[in-house]
């Protein structure tokens, strides 16, 4: 159904199909030249740099708040051109580069633990549950959503409703 949806508005709306084509050209750009001065190809730098970062400190990561200086010194190396972020647009990766893998499954903890609350029973509150768990899980792949107050507490908000216990 996505798919159809998705070609439906590839031949329906120009500003769409106009979108898509500026993805697929920008990527092109980056593999073949490197550019990284355009919205892929700084989102492409972004995600690179902070595979290097993660990969060098798997376990533990670089620290709370030690994620934009060591950006910029992996950017330096790779993508000298490229902006210099303090985030590299990715709630996981974000938690993996700063506090390493312990750090990223405790981060899925959360969303782990919210599924198993609303799978055990087949309420209507366990549909909103999944839905909200499952909005954020996608979201926070494109942005770090959760280092936002707004949406944070957003999250937190909502999962206090969603997620909370029957038995009370």
């Amino acid at each position: 159904m996505l798919s159809a949806i998705s070609i439906l508005a590839y031949q329906s709306s120009d500003i769409f199909k106009q979108r898509v084509d500026e993805v697929i050209i920008e990527t092109i750009e980056y593999k073949e030249v490197g550019n990284v001065n355009t919205s892929i190809g700084t989102r492409l730098s972004f995600f690179e740099n902070t595979l290097e970062i993660i990969k060098d400190n798997l376990l533990f990561g670089v620290g709370t708040g030690g994620f934009p200086k060591a950006y910029v010194a992996y950017s330096q190396l790779n993508s000298p051109d490229g902006y210099k972020s303090t985030n590299p647009h990715n709630m996981f990766l974000l938690a993996m580069s700063q506090f390493g893998l312990i750090g990223l499954l405790s981060l899925l903890s959360i969303y782990y633990y919210q599924f198993i609350c609303r799978t055990r029973d087949g309420s209507y509150l366990s549909n909103l549950g999944l839905g909200l768990m499952t909005f954020f899980l996608v979201i926070n792949f494109s942005d770090s959503y959760l280092l936002g107050h707004f949406t944070s507490f957003q999250f937190v908000f909502l999962s206090a409703f969603l997620f909370l216990s029957e038995k009370n």
